[in-house]
């Protein structure tokens, strides 16, 4: 069967049942669910498919908590194409539930999905356009994000995640698993700044991050603090600036972090201030590396400069108003156990980056 809802709601108003189908596609429009509906939507079949076209309003997808699925029979992925339109959301699944079937799904399309159900089970692959779990949402289905995706984790998820090159993954949520989540693209915590956790209490995790990009970014300065000490930095978790907070172990080596500021950060250059951007529980192994700095409120920084250190198990980033003769050019220091490894750096147009 093949059901086209455009612009017009296919409402299930009650009962339980198993509905096997093999595409939808929606141009604005709901699917949804009400009362106390046990619904299965079963995809199965040769062009097997979830297409939301570009609208002005955007498609909901609406289930009864714990009874309203989407499951995909196939034996390969399943694609929801989701494309950009003029919303925010373009494919808004609230509670409905993406439940563990023979094979997950593969988010395509530039546009955004959200999940918001407590209870989806089935594994996601992004390969464009971004999927965000929201606050509320929960997953126990590995997330694997290949270049020109996104998954913004703001929810709690309970498995693997795989962040590839090109990728990208933010959020403010919990990634809670045992297994290690690899991030060879870029992490970006939170939905501007923010902290993003791995692992938790009672379970530890371990993350390598070794070759990926840290895009840090900087809302609000707080209060100047001794070089080393992350003390301009309040308890987390916070929105003042990017932390990645991890319960276990990390491996950081080749690890770039990119410094930008957003708007109205408070910065002054002539202050000296140490932000704590990364902690672990655990052993953290390897050097990360001080990439670009950028952004309107650090354009000028005189004759400060910004430092990187590795203190124990935790990342420290300074800024140094006046820093030692031997730094004055342009030169940044990344701190090891209490030595120091520099590396020269070259302003152009307001901005930092690697000689």
């Amino acid at each position: 069967a093949k059901g086209n809802v455009d612009p017009n709601a296919l409402f299930v108003t009650g009962g339980s049942g198993d509905l096997f189908t093999n595409s939808m596609t929606f141009t604005g429009g709901s699917l949804s669910f009400a009362g106390t509906t046990n619904f299965w939507w079963h995809f199965v079949g040769a062009g097997a498919a979830i297409t939301t076209n570009a609208s002005a309003n955007p498609v909901t997808f609406t289930g009864v908590t714990g009874g309203s699925r989407i499951q995909n029979d196939n034996a390969t992925l399943l694609p929801i194409t989701v494309a950009d339109g003029a919303a925010a959301v373009d494919l808004d699944a609230n509670t409905m539930v993406f439940n563990v079937g023979t094979a997950g799904f593969n988010k395509l399309g530039t546009g955004t999905m959200r999940m918001a159900a407590a209870t989806n089970s089935a594994a996601f692959t992004i390969n464009a356009g971004t999927l965000l779990l929201d606050v509320g949402g929960a997953t126990s289905g590995a997330t694997t994000v290949n270049s020109g995706g996104r998954f913004v984790a703001n929810g709690n998820t309970t498995n693997i995640v795989t962040v590839n090159v090109g990728g990208r993954l933010g959020g403010t949520g919990n990634i809670v698993t045992a297994a290690t989540s690899v991030i060879a693209g870029t992490i970006a915590p939170g939905n501007s700044a923010g902290t993003l956790t791995f692992g938790s209490g009672a379970t530890a995790t371990a993350v390598t991050l070794t070759n990926g990009t840290y895009a840090f970014e900087m809302q609000t300065v707080n209060a100047p603090a001794a070089l080393l000490s992350g003390a301009s930095s309040p308890a987390l978790p916070h929105n003042n600036h990017d932390v990645i907070n991890i319960f276990g172990t990390v491996n950081v080596n080749g690890m770039v972090v990119n410094v930008s500021s957003l708007t109205g950060t408070g910065f002054d250059n002539t202050q000296t201030y140490s932000w704590l951007i990364l902690q672990s529980t655990g052993t953290l192994t390897g050097t990360p590396i001080l990439g670009t700095v950028s952004g309107t409120d650090f354009a000028s920084l005189g004759t400060g400069v910004f430092q990187l250190s590795v203190q124990g198990n935790t990342i420290i980033l300074d800024f140094n108003p006046v820093p030692e003769p031997t730094t004055v050019f342009g030169l940044s220091a990344l701190v090891l156990g209490g030595g120091f490894i520099r590396r020269r750096l070259r302003k152009s147009a307001g901005t930092v980056v690697a000689a």
